[in-house]
Order: C-alpha cells, then structure tokens, then sequence
C-alpha cells in the first residue's frame, strides 16, 4: 500500500510541476500543520490575459481532476490532496504574492 502512495504522490507531483514549467512557474507543494493530514498543491500560473482576452484554465483544471481522483480512490490512507489556485496575471508582483500565499 505504502509504494501505492508514493506512486499516486508522484504522479500527481509530476502534474503540478508539469503545468507548472508549461506556465513558466514552479509549482509548490507541502503538508498543512494542525490535526489534518492534507497535502497542498499549488497551481500558480497565468490563467488569464486581459489584453487578448485569452483564458487557460486547462492544466490547472487537470492538476484538480488529479487530485479529485487521487482523494476518491483512498490511495493515500489518511491524507486528502488540496490544490491552491492562483493567478499570476503575468505581472511578477502577483506572482511573487501567489507564492507567498501557498
């Protein structure tokens, strides 16, 4: 069961840092503290562009299907996969809040 978890928390990894690197920003991920066993997944990335009007809200969305996935099938015991969403906006100010909140 333990390599199970390891293997759906790679996969689901690989996705956040995939999307991530397709979005030109790294993707973070992390344990909460408290009594909850939650692992927190941040999908940082440009997700609209106002001067084309142009939304991608695909990798994010499939970064959330993964996790949805991964917490229905109970792969990873005791512990539910959260994923933080945020956009960048392109403007580095932003981005840089993005991480400091996730």
């Amino acid at each position: 069961m333990h390599g199970r978890r390891v293997r759906a928390l790679a996969a689901l990894a690989v996705c956040a840092v995939v999307s991530g690197v397709a979005a030109g920003v790294p993707a973070v991920a992390g344990a909460r503290g408290g009594g909850e066993q939650t692992i927190v997944i941040a999908a940082l990335g440009p997700f609209f562009d106002a001067t084309t009007g142009t939304e991608t809200t695909e990798w994010p969305a499939a970064v959330k299907a993964r996790a949805e996935a991964l917490n229905r099938s109970g792969d990873l015991g005791d512990y539910t996969v959260e994923v933080f969403e945020c956009d960048t906006g392109l403007d580095p100010n932003d981005t840089e809040q993005c991480a400091r909140d996730a």
